[in-house]
């Protein structure tokens, strides 16, 4: 980030491709991630996240579970700035 010149630079980890944005206010947020334990169970989505339905919070195939917050696959965004809007 050069905040003079007001640019932020971003490296895409897939592509290798740097990309430059400029900016007059910039907010980054670090890429969120459920941590590995749960990563690594039978309850997750191909993303790591606890598998749900969206209405009801009820997990897809194991109906005696239930998921809130940024370890579920609810259509948020995984910040605190969901929480307080």
């Amino acid at each position: 980030m050069d905040k003079d010149a007001k640019v932020a630079t971003f490296l895409d980890k897939v592509t290798n491709q740097k990309t430059e944005q400029n900016f007059d206010l910039l907010h980054i947020v670090p890429h969120q991630e459920a941590p590995d334990f749960l990563k690594k169970s039978p309850i997750v989505d191909k993303f790591g996240y606890v598998d749900i339905h969206k209405e009801t919070l009820q997990h897809v195939k194991f109906p005696n579970i239930y998921s809130i917050g940024d370890c579920s696959n609810l259509p948020t965004s995984k910040t605190a700035a969901a929480v307080i809007t």
